[in-house]
Formats: structure tokens, sequence, C-alpha cells
């Protein structure tokens, strides 16, 4: 169930939802004072019933505050996080996921100059619909080559998607990894080898209904086509061989 997009709402804004366990909220934004909140309510009511309540708070410690609010009481607040990804005048993006017992709350995936081996986790519930951004250089002293690979989640150790790009053969062979077997390999593509030793790239991997689309400087090289379903599990990207990652990102 897909609801349309909001755009520049007017804040306070309250909106009806329906969440259920699997749904998620998508949302941008850019703080301008001391802290604001996001509230799931049971209800349009202002004394509604609170599922969560999530408050980031700039001053006087960088925090965010999560709690719920039921019967006309505020519950335990939860207060631990790992880092402060806010920063004020600053925009941010990020997801909010409905599961059966909990929510979790998060940006989408951005890392950066992480290193080489890397293994990216899967920000979204399902990655149908959602692009993978890589920024990268190969290293500039003989690269021998690079791998990228569309994993799925423990205990699911299957490989949906395998880039493995060449350079002493100029190929970028694709394949996939199913119960220990390796499939057919796919090595056609749109253009001639595009990599070269210490020049900059971007690849976009596109995750549609049918396939895997690979699009290198704008430009799309590769579809493969998906031999494996569901794609909800798909649950990690892994980075191997003579490249540097600049960026990672999720979208």
């Amino acid at each position: 169930m897909t609801t349309p997009p909001i755009y520049n709402p007017v804040i306070p804004f309250t909106m009806g939802l329906a969440m259920q366990p699997g749904l998620m909220m998508h949302l941008q934004g850019k703080p301008t004072g001391s802290e604001f909140h996001i509230n799931l309510k049971a209800g349009l009511e202002a004394d509604a019933d609170i599922a969560l309540h999530f408050n980031p708070r700039f001053s006087p410690e960088k925090i965010i505050v999560r709690n719920t609010y039921s019967k006309g009481r505020w519950g335990v607040e939860e207060r631990r996080i790992s880092s402060f990804p806010f920063s004020l005048g600053e925009h941010f993006e990020m997801v909010i996921l409905c599961q059966e017992h909990q929510f979790k709350a998060r940006p989408p995936k951005l890392f950066k100059n992480p290193g080489v081996p890397l293994s990216a986790t899967v920000p979204f519930s399902n990655l149908k619909g959602h692009k993978i951004v890589i920024n990268g250089i190969p290293l500039d002293q003989e690269p021998r080559k690079f791998t990228f690979d569309l994993r799925g989640a423990p205990p699911d150790n299957d490989i949906y998607m395998h880039m493995d790009s060449r350079f002493a053969q100029r190929r970028i062979v694709r394949n996939s990894m199913l119960r220990g077997k390796w499939g057919g390999e796919e090595r056609q593509l749109a253009i001639p080898f595009p990599f070269y030793p210490g020049v900059p790239y971007k690849i976009t991997i596109h995750v549609e209904e049918q396939s895997f689309r690979v699009v290198l400087n704008g430009m799309e090289i590769f579809r493969f086509n998906h031999r494996k379903r569901p794609l909800t599990l798909i649950g990690q990207v892994d980075f191997h061989g003579s490249t540097d990652i600049s960026c990672v990102k999720f979208k």
C-alpha cells in the first residue's frame, strides 16, 4: 500500500495514516529549532494515544527521546543512541518502519569513505523500487578486479546479483549463487569495458520489478533479470577487490 507523497506541509501538520506491520514512512525535512517531534497516534484527537513519540533534541544535549502515551500517561523514556544523525539547518531523510513488536527509525544508509572490503546493510524491508548509488575509484596501480554482491540477510547466504569487474579480461561478469551453486554467467555489455585505474565512477543499481538495472555515469550498461524472489530477502551489499569506495547510498 503506497500513499501519495505530501510536499512542504505547514508545521504543525497532522494527517491520517493506516500504519501496520511491514509499512514504512519516508520523511524529509530540515531542523530549524531546538527540537522537533514525530508522533504516530491512534487517532486525530489531541489526547489520542501515541504509539511512537520520536523527539530529537539539540539542547541542552543532543539526544533522541522515544516514548509512548497511553490513557493520559507517558511511559518510560528511551534515550540511548549510538550517534546523533541530525544537524541544525541541514536537510535529512529518514525511514520509520513498523514491525510486529517494534518501530525502527533510521536514515537511509549513507556510508562515506568506508574502506573495502565492506558489507552495507540494506535499510529497507523491501529493496524493490529503490536504488543503490556507489561512488568509487579503481586502484591506480594494476587493479585486478572488484566485486559487488547483493546478498540475502543471514541465514540466507544466496547472492542475488554478483557483479565482477575484471580488468585483465576487460569484462563485467554477472551471475548469481543460489543454494551454494553458481548459475550461468552473463558478460554482454552495451558499451566497451568502462573502468580505468584512478578514474572515478558512479554506479546506480535500480532494483526494478523484473531485473536489476545498472547505470554507470548516467548510461545504462546492463540489466540482470531476477533469478530468485522475494526481493525482501536481500539484506546486504558486499564490496571486495581493487577499488576505493567513497560513498554508498540507499535511496
